[in-house]
């Protein structure tokens, strides 16, 4: 079997598949990789940064 055969046959398994196969050669998939990233938390503003933030903004487009 050629490495392009085993390429294209792992494309065609599904998401859960893919992750058992990855499981079974002890390696990381890249999509494991990926998704872990991609869960960061936004930094939650309290009230006050909120509205001191939101005065800059107002002062610097007022109008003249």
């Amino acid at each position: 079997m050629l490495a392009e055969t085993a390429y294209q046959v792992i494309e065609a398994l599904n998401e859960r598949e893919k992750s058992r196969l990855y499981a079974m050669l002890g390696v990381q998939s890249e999509l494991m990789n990926k998704t872990k990233t991609s869960n960061k938390k936004k930094k939650i503003l309290s009230d006050a940064q909120a509205v001191e933030y939101l005065l800059r903004k107002f002062k610097k487009c007022s109008y003249k």
